[in-house]
């Protein structure tokens, strides 16, 4: 119980006084009223120390991850985990996108379980969190008090909100291992691997892949070279964190975009990698530092959930983190909604994807848009 001893004293000294005055003065009543109201406090901080303690709490959202706009439900579970009658509290503590919120709890018997369910709205993207929240139980007289803290376990993740592309990666820029870029249709690059050309055979090359006619007629064998098929190239998908690029309402439509290219790569199948403007999430430092997407590929929860969190820097090179985005057979994906200098020159096999009116366009270039557009429902 809090100043449960300076206020006794306080109590004992302020009764004591009435007592004298009343002696000294002939009051009776006095003596008598100040006796019963000391004696009223004594019992009820022997009350508010021998009663049970108050109900622990428990927070359960409905859905953990939301998409911005969406409502979540918060249920609170108050829980008389002792063995005797607990005695009333008040719980008052931030509830998240709720506010804050002071919340009443009777009695409960032992085992008892009460539950408050409240709807959260969702209007930003972020990570909300809740609590802690005060525990206060008072005396039957209001005149003591006791508290604790109960932290609030729950986390509500709300992602940016994700609007269809069609066609984004049914034409794609692929690359091809040198300075030039092959755009094939993705239905054409079905097979495990896609023929890329000849080399001569070294040992310990599959035998399998030796072609025979180019070999005789070149007098040395020579194998075919083949890599991953394009329906399992990586999709490297850039936010455009630069603080000095975009404002703030331009930077979340960017971030709505990213989620959009992350669901439908991830649609097909493909391996997902999101970078910013100062490095690949979810790499170690060294990778960081090398800007290099060698990191295992992402899930599309974990990539959403770091969206939900993305903010945007000062700092950061654009044009560094697209160069080092293109490695191997990755499709890049770049979503900026900068214009003029602050766009810089892309490289040829980068797809642009931004809004356009009331859509996603995507484009190869800062000026040329490509037939990929989906409505902002």
């Amino acid at each position: 119980m809090e100043l449960r001893l300076r206020t006794l004293l306080v109590l004992a000294v302020a009764a004591a006084l009435a007592v004298a005055t009343g002696w000294l003065f002939g009051l009776p009543e006095l003596t008598a009223l100040s006796t019963a109201l000391f004696g009223a406090a004594v019992v009820s901080w022997v009350w508010l120390g021998t009663a049970a303690p108050p109900p622990s709490v428990r927070a359960h959202l409905s859905r953990p991850s939301v998409q911005r706009g969406e409502p979540s439900d918060l249920v609170l579970g108050f829980t008389n985990t002792g063995t005797r009658r607990s005695s009333p509290a008040t719980f008052t503590g931030s509830l998240g996108t709720a506010g804050s919120r002071r919340l009443a709890v009777g009695a409960l018997e032992a085992g008892e379980v009460s539950e408050v369910r409240m709807q959260l709205d969702t209007p930003h993207r972020g990570v909300v969190s809740f609590g802690p929240l005060e525990v206060v139980g008072r005396d039957p007289l209001g005149i003591w008090r006791r508290s604790r803290q109960e932290p609030l376990e729950a986390i509500l993740t709300v992602r940016p909100r994700v609007h269809g592309v069609p066609g984004l990666l049914e034409q794609e820029v692929l690359h091809t291992g040198d300075d030039e870029r092959a755009t094939a249709p993705r239905a054409a690059l079905e097979s495990d691997t896609d023929l890329v050309g000849l080399r001569p055979y070294v040992p310990g090359d599959d035998l399998r892949r030796v072609h025979w006619r180019t070999s005789a007629r070149r007098g040395e064998p020579h194998v075919v070279q083949v890599e991953p098929s394009a329906r399992s190239a990586p999709v490297v998908v850039v936010l455009d964190t630069r603080a000095s690029a975009v404002n703030p309402a331009e930077f979340e439509l960017s971030v709505e975009a990213a989620a959009s290219a992350l669901v439908a790569a991830s649609d097909l199948g493909r391996p997902l990698h999101l970078a910013t403007a100062t490095g690949f999430l979810g790499s170690t430092p060294e990778q960081r530092r090398r800007h290099r997407p060698e990191s295992p590929s992402l899930t599309l929860d974990t990539a959403l959930d770091a969206l939900a969190a993305v903010t945007q820097h000062p700092g950061g090179d654009l044009t560094v983190a697209l160069a080092d985005a293109a490695v191997g057979m990755s499709t890049v994906i770049l979503c900026s909604e900068a214009v003029g200098p602050h766009l810089p020159e892309l490289p040829a096999r980068v797809l642009w994807l931004h809004w356009h009116d009331t859509g996603l366009t995507t484009g190869t270039t800062g000026g040329h848009a490509r037939s990929a557009t989906a409505g902002a429902g």
